[in-house]
């Protein structure tokens, strides 16, 4: 399910280029640690204790937070107005 939803969150983010370079550094740095922590966390839970899974799982919901604080923040940023109607 994390996967899942770091995959709906990096499409939109490829298609973009509106990222400066420090933004496309730090947010494409959380998207891999984030998905190594959600795909690391299912082999530490069988063959470790289930708190060090908790864990990376806990890290992994983190960085797909900032992910999509960023990604929100580049929209915000794009100038995309919703037009209210009367």
């Amino acid at each position: 399910m994390q996967l899942l939803g770091l995959l709906t969150i990096i499409i939109p983010l490829v298609e973009s280029h509106r990222m400066l370079t420090r933004q496309w550094f730090w947010t494409w740095g959380f998207v891999g640690t984030s998905f190594a922590c959600a795909v690391a966390a299912v082999p530490i839970y069988l063959h470790y204790s289930t708190a060090c899974s908790s864990m990376l799982a806990f890290i992994s919901s983190a960085a797909q937070g900032f992910v999509v604080m960023q990604t929100v923040l580049i929209v915000n940023r794009s100038g995309l107005d919703v037009v209210k109607e009367d």
